[in-house]
């Protein structure tokens, strides 16, 4: 982890975490900029899924958002004299360098220089919500921010597909029907409802248990209008963290490994079982509401495959440093590739892009990210922060689903990836603290 010390000059200094530590006359700044710092912060949270009209660079209105909050943090630091932590900067500082050396080495800087922007900018947006959260009551709020904000987002797309807003949808026929709010993406909104979802579970919030239960429909309905197989499949591996999770908390370890144990292959069997044919007849009618989503089960696997393929081919046909950050696409367009697409796969496509270092600092981001979620599921709570997030679990989850996603489209660049970072941090932050 690394600390950045501000304001410059005091490295020696040992670390300010709360305002009460200030000096007297520093309080007043401190408290004020603090509750700047997280009002904006939320208002980020809130924004997500602003991301059309888009931009340069691939920007959108949640980004400005953003920047005022990550502005808004270092206005807070440099206020109360806070030395500012920032979580998982070594292995995206390596992925950065591993993308800097590959787009000079491929002659793609252009690219590379907007990819590694966003890289920065997501990881200094992340250090800013874990150390703005570090305390119980910040954290609860931003979690509480995303379960309702999120909730009103999927009404909103719900109500714009039943009343046939396309402007408010984004259902076109270029995307096949599928709605993608603001977003711009349909599996880019699917993966946002899967994670919202395991945001309201780990903050159980609403508190009212049916209000929650019909917000978890709503994020259900609006996951479904999406018509993403790859988010479904990730909830599902989701929904067995959160069982086994509760499970372990119930009946204790051995018991839940035994059970898993038994329930797994009875599991495999069923699925092998099931009458896909008929299924797969029934969705191939456009009429049909699996249409979108189980019709298109054959042709997004057949897809994917041709994209795997391509993304392998393009590493072993170029140097080890890989052929730049976002050059994917580019590159099997100048070859008149028919099916010219980005990665859709972030485990091959950091190698093909990153090269094998880059892979390596793939794989140390996951094992950071791994330690952090061991860390707010086992380390001991205070009242506090049992209250502000009731069911932690829930967020390793969310992780789970988006390792999931990842082997089917890039999640690297999602911003609700990152903004979920920044919670886990924050919890592994405020942990150490008590």
């Amino acid at each position: 982890m690394t600390v950045i010390g501000l304001p410059a000059g005091r490295p020696e200094a040992p670390p300010v975490t709360r305002p009460s530590d200030a000096p007297m006359e520093a309080l007043p700044a401190a408290i004020s900029g603090k509750r700047l710092a997280l009002g904006v912060l939320a208002a980020s949270v809130v924004t997500m899924p602003l991301l059309r009209p888009a931009g340069p660079g691939n920007s959108g209105p949640a980004d400005v958002a953003i920047a005022l909050a990550i502005a808004a943090t270092l206005y807070w630091a440099g206020s109360a004299k806070i030395r500012l932590r920032v979580p998982y900067a070594a292995p995206v500082g390596l992925l950065v360098t591993a993308g800097a050396f590959a787009a000079l080495v491929s002659g793609r800087s252009g690219l590379g220089a907007i990819a590694l922007t966003q890289d920065l900018i997501l990881l200094t947006w992340a250090a800013a919500i874990a150390n703005v959260g570090r305390e119980p009551s910040a954290v609860r709020t931003l979690l509480r921010v995303w379960a309702l904000s999120s909730i009103v987002w999927a009404g909103v797309l719900v109500v714009a597909v039943v009343a046939g807003n396309v402007s408010v949808s984004g259902i076109n026929a270029r995307n096949g029907g599928r709605a993608m709010l603001t977003f711009g993406d349909a599996n880019l909104a699917a993966s946002y409802f899967v994670v919202s979802i395991m945001i309201v579970v780990a903050a159980r919030y609403p508190r009212n248990g049916f209000l929650r239960l019909g917000g978890m429909l709503l994020l259900l309905g609006a996951l479904a209008t999406t018509g993403s197989n790859g988010a479904f499949i990730a909830l599902a591996a989701a929904a067995v963290v959160v069982l086994v999770a509760s499970a372990a908390r119930r009946f204790g370890l051995v018991p839940t490994t035994l059970l898993v144990a038994v329930v797994v292959p009875f599991a495999v069997a069923a699925a092998v079982q099931f009458p896909y044919g008929d299924l797969r007849r029934q969705s191939a009618d456009p009429r049909s509401a699996l249409h979108q989503s189980f019709g298109r089960l054959s042709e997004s696997t057949g897809s994917r495959s041709l994209v795997l393929r391509d993304d392998l081919r393009l590493y072993f046909s170029s140097t080890p440093a890989g052929i730049g950050p976002g050059a994917t696409k580019p590159a099997l367009t100048s070859e008149q590739n028919l099916y010219a697409k980005e990665a859709h796969n972030d485990y091959v496509g950091t190698l093909a892009e990153r090269g094998v270092l880059g892979a390596l600092a793939l794989f140390l981001l996951i094992c950071a990210i791994v330690t952090r979620s061991i860390a707010i599921v086992r380390q001991p709570r205070s009242t506090e922060l049992v209250a502000a997030v009731p069911r932690p679990s829930a967020l390793v989850a969310a992780l789970t689903a988006l390792a999931v996603s990842a082997l089917f489209y890039e999640v690297l660049h999602f911003r609700h990836l990152w903004a979920l970072l920044g919670i886990v941090a924050a919890l592994q932050l405020a942990g150490r603290r008590e």
